[in-house]
């Protein structure tokens, strides 16, 4: 569900920015997309057609989280956070790594 008190952008990730939420009919949301600032109306999920997504529906932005993994010679394991993975670190350790996700579920 598209939250437009948020950051958002288009399914192909061009920036977007909203610029009115009370357009009469199906399509009350008015956004400028680009630098170019093309106009496009959208259905209040965001959508720019009723049946079917499109790469110029709106989204909010993802949000960027990072995972810190620790790298042994046979194995890994993935922590949600550095203080996490430092906890949990064998003596066998190899490498260490932070890699930046963006995520656009929250459900994990």
């Amino acid at each position: 569900m598209l939250d437009i008190n948020k950051p958002v952008q288009t399914r192909d990730g061009r920036k977007a920015r909203i610029i009115a939420t009370d357009k009469k009919g199906n399509y009350p949301i008015i956004a400028l997309i680009d630098e170019d600032e093309t106009i496009i109306s959208c259905t209040k999920k965001g959508n720019r057609f009723i049946k079917c997504e499109n790469k110029m529906d709106l989204i909010n932005v993802p949000k960027k989280r990072y995972l810190y993994i620790n790298v042994y010679k046979n194995d890994l394991c993935v922590h949600k956070s550095q203080l996490e993975a430092q906890k949990n670190k064998d003596n066998d350790l190899v490498a260490k790594m932070k890699i930046e996700i963006n995520e656009t579920r929250q459900d994990w």
